[in-house]
């Protein structure tokens, strides 16, 4: 899991869900919050990975940055500093619409 989250942490543009997620938490911190990560072990990850985030989605007002739109993208057609705005943008309005968060 900690090779995961170094992963998460060093944003290679080349994976998108790493770049992505990386990119968030650094946002996420910029905007004075902070970032917990928690791993639960489970015989069925994917079937639990759905169940919390349609649980968690109906707490929230936004969507999860793993469903919102233009999540994915082809990193050799697209412009990184786009990509970083969209979701610097994305975390702006998320941590604005749900402040307990």
């Amino acid at each position: 899991m900690l090779r995961r989250i170094s992963e998460y942490l060093n944003r290679d543009f080349d994976a998108t869900t790493d770049f992505t997620v990386g990119k968030a938490i650094e946002c996420v911190k910029e905007n004075g919050r902070s970032v917990i990560f928690k791993f639960k072990l489970s015989d069925n990850p994917i079937e639990e990975a759905k169940r919390y985030i349609e649980r968690t989605s109906s707490e929230i007002t936004n969507k999860l940055l793993n469903t919102r739109e233009g999540r994915t993208y082809d990193y050799k057609t697209v412009n990184p500093k786009e990509m970083e705005k969209q979701i610097k943008t994305w975390v702006k309005e998320f941590l604005s619409e749900n402040p307990r968060v």
